[in-house]
């Protein structure tokens, strides 16, 4: 199978604004049913205006390329595109993956596991990573297939590259401590990219305003979503410059959630108009300035989906 995965499920992150837009359901029309001694029916519906633009786009939304390329996935295949697992998973096995083995043994067992599994992405942990060299050759097996291959790289204390010194890269600080945002994507996206990875789960859009709040804590640009959406902005724009792709986290907001997701259930009690005009402003920004990635968190929102979690 020719396999040009990134241009194949890129189309998929178009659908990310939708959801700024799509969380809420119109008001039902007003039926109003005459009397039944008529002998006609008529019904009167009072529909809210709406406003939609119907003009056709002058050009078409994907190219024909794309079109002809998922025309000729199967089923099977197009599943697989929706998924980004880790080597491990891949490879169906529990002990960690080393960059360095394929160096040493070769890399026959990965792309026969691609072959039969053609998943979309694959993301490296630290027990992937041993040194330059082998990260990059390493990382080459999976970009040559035209897949994505991302990173949690967000500074300070969450890093897989800067907190190896022998990769001898920038160390940034908390993310709370750091005035030029734009020189943290540009740096953190310059230097991935070189490793040979096309995508950084970074940076984190959520808004701290309780500071006992260890869940994000200081891996958050500040309290306040002016601050934070401004960061943003910058942070992607640098991402951008490196020629990398970034995802804002963690959706719809983990900042100032009652419980942490990564242990058990975490809740965030707000209404959807509290979170439009507060939590989803740095997501906003983010997806404005090109962002085309949002990590949806773990979390439920009562008072918009009741107990089911925005995942």
């Amino acid at each position: 199978m020719e396999r040009n995965r990134i241009s194949r499920a890129i189309a998929c992150t178009l659908l990310i604004p939708v959801l700024f837009c799509g969380c809420e359901r119109p008001p039902r029309a007003e039926l109003v049913p005459t009397t039944p001694t008529e002998m006609t029916t008529e019904v009167t519906e009072t529909i809210p205006p709406m406003d939609v633009d119907l003009t056709e786009p002058e050009e078409p939304l994907y190219s024909e390329e794309a079109y002809s390329i998922l025309e000729a996935m199967s089923i099977e295949e197009k599943v697989a595109q929706c998924f980004m697992v880790t080597p491990e998973q891949l490879l169906g096995q529990d002990k960690p993956v080393y960059a360095e083995d394929y160096i040493t043994y070769g890399t026959e067992s990965l792309t026969a596991a691609l072959d039969e599994y053609p998943v979309g992405g694959v993301v490296l942990f630290g027990g992937n990573i041993t040194d330059p060299r082998g990260t990059t050759a390493f990382t080459s097996v999976f970009s040559s297939e035209g897949m994505f291959v991302a990173i949690d790289e967000e500074g300070g204390d969450i890093t897989r590259i800067a907190s190896d010194p022998d990769f001898d890269v920038t160390v940034f600080p908390p993310m709370s401590e750091i005035n030029d945002s734009y020189e943290v994507g540009l740096t953190i996206g310059t230097y991935l990219r070189d490793f040979g990875f096309n995508l950084d789960f970074a940076p984190v859009a959520d808004i701290v305003p309780d500071p006992s709040n260890n869940v994000i804590g200081n891996r958050s640009f500040g309290d306040e979503y002016t601050d934070v959406s401004a960061h943003i902005i910058s942070c992607v724009s640098g991402f951008n410059d490196a020629g990398i792709l970034c995802s804002l986290k963690h959706f719809p907001g983990h900042g100032d959630t009652g419980g942490d997701s990564h242990y058990g259930a975490a809740v965030l009690d707000k209404t959807l108009d509290e979170l439009r005009d507060s939590e989803f402003k740095p997501f906003e920004a983010g997806i404005e300035t090109g962002c085309p990635f949002v990590m949806v968190g773990h979390i439920t929102v009562p008072e918009v989906t009741g107990d089911i979690p925005a995942t």
